[in-house]
């Protein structure tokens, strides 16, 4: 020892004469004998028998496990709109079950099945650990089951999470589009009566319609929530049995199989990618959305639907004067609307259509149908079951179902309630909890910019890089309408002091990037069709490539049959249809709105991963933009991050755009438009608030002392008995 330093001397010395002694003895684990272990289910009901599952799973070759969970909690009950709701804040799970795809090198591949009583605390544990395994972990919805692992305090990084039902329905894109309804309207009116686009596409998307699809045998045809109530009325009774683990784990085995079954499917339809880059890890952070949920001022609630009911109330009187005799009657519209000579501009293919959208575009015609509207708009919201407070969770928050995949560009949606679609001016009823602070963040223009990396256009690429594209583009558009230093300011400059032209610019950008036709062009334009037709054709001179690959979109589309995305999602058309005008529009815009959509599910994904297990929360998101639920001491801190992390979502796909982020964080204490913290008000005031125009009636200062001020009079009329306090609260916050 004389030759080691003194330092290894000591360590040497210290070394007990048997060295080990003290240690437990060497983990020694045996081979388990698979096929013994999958003839029959595991009943894991205790500590031991968790463990035993444990040594044996980590003991074998495991290629993934199917999960299946059920709970129980506050009675589901039935929408009007036919859905189902349930409270997600009650929900406590009680069974699990697994269906493990194992093998070893000298054996075929075996499926070991578990079955996992969640009311004992140590087999909760186990179905943790299970989940932190290395391997491929498979659900068929993943929502549901993820709010219940978070009810049981469990959040496992599920790094290679896949769910079957997302897979379903990226490969069935484009298939229940209501507009893919055969031409013929008495063909779709029979189809629409007999069983509606979301009955079958529900149907479809199910574990037992993805099981009809692949020709998989299931023991039982009952729906899924049918099912999870009888196996826990079941358990229950009897405690976790073999008759009820047969019956659960069914379900498991089922989503194992349908996995496997649609491997083939996604490496034909090139989606493995875009699976595993987008969409799985965006179902776990828009599980986290609808989980944390949006907080909702009660007492504006119940103010709101009075004044709702008013509003609907004012715009019947419009169309009263108009002459409609039943004002939600869409006959009765047509009819004045012929009388006024303007029956065509609600028309599409042939037919009179009352789709939100098209009543919005065109409600500028007449105010007519504008009031429609806004009528059937105020009544349907009044009548919400959110609305009448019984949406509102266990936690005292409303949870918004955000749908992945609900349109068929493939961007997600809100519903139950739709929050999101809520309306500019309504929006200050989501509210900031006390010390927190909401802000949002929305990407600028995005559309436009994708677009122009999408086709590969320098010219479109360089006019969206330079800052605003509307501006840059009214520049070269309208170039013999404006001087020399017109057409040389930067677009704030051009914005501020030309607004008439970029705004028209915008609109006839918009109308090329969505298809929108030269008659609804016109309208708004306030110029005739034949106008409009020249100067969309026009805006495209000014961009070659663009107009080249907008047209190579068409015909290749066409014959493939399908519209995709920058990473290969794909857009089915519909089987055996007609190239009609609308066929052509979506296999133009697909491209451009799909392609935007995934921008934004990879910006959700990096948010949430960066902001989890912090005390920001993303809370909501609307199109392109996201509010974010943070401290109210942290807000630039958070805005300034999570701008960051926009930016490069966008920039990781198309390297060539310079992307911008707008932040809305001046009145952080409610959700808002443009710092518009009193619009709500202003509504509840006067029906056709709308912001950017002067309300009729707007008081410059408030007193609580001042029986006549602007929120008492609110109070008077609506009864919102917090009204005063609230109007202080948003002067002093504003």
């Amino acid at each position: 020892m004389s030759s080691l330093l003194p330092g290894w001397v000591k360590l040497l010395e210290a070394v007990p004469d048997r060295p080990g002694r003290d240690l437990p003895p060497p983990l020694v684990v045996g081979t388990p004998d698979l096929p013994r272990l999958a003839e029959r289910i595991q009943l894991v009901t205790d500590a031991a028998s968790a463990e035993e599952l444990l040594v044996a799973l980590r003991a074998v070759d495991v290629s993934a496990v199917a999960v299946s969970v059920a709970c129980e909690g506050r009675k589901a009950f039935e929408l009007r709109s036919g859905r189902a709701w349930k409270d997600i804040r009650s929900r406590r799970p009680v069974l699990a079950t697994i269906a493990v795809w194992a093998q070893r090198p000298d054996a075929p591949s075996l499926v070991l099945r578990a079955a996992l009583d969640l009311r004992q605390e140590a087999v909760a544990e186990a179905l943790g650990a299970i989940l932190r395994m290395r391997v491929v972990h498979v659900f068929h919805d993943a929502k549901p089951a993820l709010f219940a692992l978070w009810a049981l305090g469990l959040d496992p990084d599920l790094h290679q999470l896949v769910d079957t039902w997302v897979v379903a329905a990226c490969l069935e894109l484009g298939r229940f589009h209501e507009r893919a309804l055969p031409a013929d309207p008495l063909v779709a009116n029979s189809i629409a009566a007999a069983r509606s686009l979301e009955q079958q596409q529900e149907e479809a998307l199910s574990l037992l319609g993805q099981a009809a699809k692949y020709g998989i045998a299931t023991p039982s045809s009952r729906a899924q929530s049918d099912l999870e109530a009888e196996l826990v009325r079941r358990l229950r009774a009897n405690g976790l049995d073999r008759h009820l683990a047969e019956l659960a784990v069914a379900d498991a085995e089922t989503i194992l199989r349908v996995y496997a079954a649609q491997q083939r499917n996604i490496v034909a339809h090139g989606l493995h990618a875009h699976l595993h880059t987008v969409e799985f890890p965006f179902a776990i952070a828009n599980a986290r959305m609808q989980w944390r949920g949006v907080a909702i001022d009660k007492p504006a609630r119940e103010a709101l639907r009075a004044g709702a009911i008013r509003a609907a109330e004012h715009h019947e009187a419009i169309l009263r004067r108009h002459g409609l005799r039943q004002t939600a009657s869409g006959s009765e519209l047509e009819r004045v609307l012929r009388e006024l000579g303007i029956a065509d501009v609600l028309r599409r293919d042939g037919q009179l259509c009352l789709d939100d959208g098209l009543l919005k575009e065109n409600e500028g015609v007449h105010e007519v149908i504008r009031a429609f509207r806004l009528q059937r708009k105020h009544r349907r919201l009044a009548g919400e079951e959110w609305m009448l407070g019984l949406l509102d969770g266990a936690d005292g928050r409303v949870h918004p179902d955000h749908r992945q995949l609900a349109a068929a560009t493939g961007r997600s949606s809100c519903a139950d309630p739709n929050i999101a679609g809520i309306g500019r001016e309504l929006r200050p009823i989501a509210i900031a909890p006390a010390g927190q602070a909401l802000v949002e963040l929305d990407y600028e223009q995005v559309e436009v910019g994708v677009a122009a990396a999408e086709h590969d256009d320098p010219d479109l690429i360089a006019a969206y890089n330079a800052g605003d594209v509307y501006s840059v583009i009214a520049q070269r558009l309208f170039a013999n309408q404006l001087d020399a230093e017109a057409r040389a300011i930067d677009g704030a400059r051009f914005k501020a002091e030309h607004a008439e032209l970029r705004d028209k610019a915008k609109t006839m950008v918009l109308a090329t990037l969505y298809g929108i036709q030269a008659p609804s062009l016109a309208r708004k334009l306030g110029i005739s069709e034949r106008k409009a037709e020249g100067e969309l054709q026009r805006l495209l001179e000014l961009y070659p490539t663009l107009r080249q690959r907008f047209d190579e979109s068409v015909s290749y589309g066409l014959t493939k049959r399908y519209a995709s995305t920058v990473t290969g999602l794909r857009r089915r058309l519909p089987e055996g249809e007609a190239p009609r005008g609308w066929v052509k529009n979506l296999l133009r815009n697909t491209p451009i709105q799909g392609s935007a959509a995934i921008v934004f599910k990879r910006a959700i994904v990096e948010l949430e991963r960066a902001f989890r297990g912090s005390d920001v929360w993303l809370v909501l998101p609307v199109h392109d933009s996201i509010l974010i639920e943070c401290p109210r001491e942290r807000v630039d801190e958070v805005a300034d991050e999570a701008a960051r992390l926009m930016r490069h979502a966008l920039r990781s796909i198309y390297p060539r755009l310079t992307p911008r982020v707008s932040v809305n964080a001046s009145a952080p204490h409610c959700w808002n438009k443009d710092s518009h913290a009193d619009s709500l008000l202003n509504f509840l005031e006067d029906p056709d608030y709308k912001i950017g125009r002067t309300p009729k009636r707007r008081a410059t200062t408030c007193s609580i002392a001042a029986p006549g001020c602007r929120a008492h009079r609110i109070a008077y009329r609506t009864g919102w008995r917090g009204v005063a306090d609230r109007e202080l609260r948003l002067m002093a916050l504003a």
